[in-house]
C-alpha cells in the first residue's frame, strides 16, 4: 500500500482541481470523507472541502483523493489507484511521490 502526495510549483490550487474533477468521468467532487472514531469504531463523515472520490477501481472501491494545503494526498493506494494518481500528476504537470506504509 501506498500514500501518495501529488505537488507542484506553482501550487495546486482548488480552482483547477475542481475543473479537472468536473472534466473526469471516474472523479466527482464529495467535499466529505468518511472517518472511523477511534473509541466507537463508528463512521463518521467529515467536512473537507476539496476531496473528490474516485469511483474507477476494478474491484469497485472507492478511493478518496483530498486537497489539502496545495497537496492532493490519497492513502491506502494499491497500484491501480497509484496509476489514476499518476494520470492526475500529468493532467496536472504535478509531481507524484509515493511512501510505503
Amino acid at each position: 500500500m501506498y500514500y501518495i502526495t501529488l505537488t507542484r510549483n506553482p501550487a495546486l490550487d482548488a480552482e483547477e482541481w475542481h475543473t479537472l474533477v468536473e472534466e473526469s468521468s471516474d472523479l466527482s467532487l464529495t467535499n466529505t470523507i468518511p472517518r472511523m472514531d477511534p473509541v466507537t469504531s463508528e463512521i463518521n463523515v467529515i467536512r473537507m472541502p476539496g476531496t473528490a472520490i474516485w469511483t474507477g477501481h476494478p474491484a469497485g472501491c472507492n478511493f478518496h483523493f483530498v486537497l489539502e494545503n496545495n497537496k492532493i494526498i490519497v492513502g491506502a493506494a494499491d497500484s491501480f489507484v497509484k496509476q489514476k494518481a499518476s494520470e492526475i500528476a500529468i493532467s496536472l504537470c504535478a509531481e507524484m511521490t509515493c511512501s510505503f506504509g
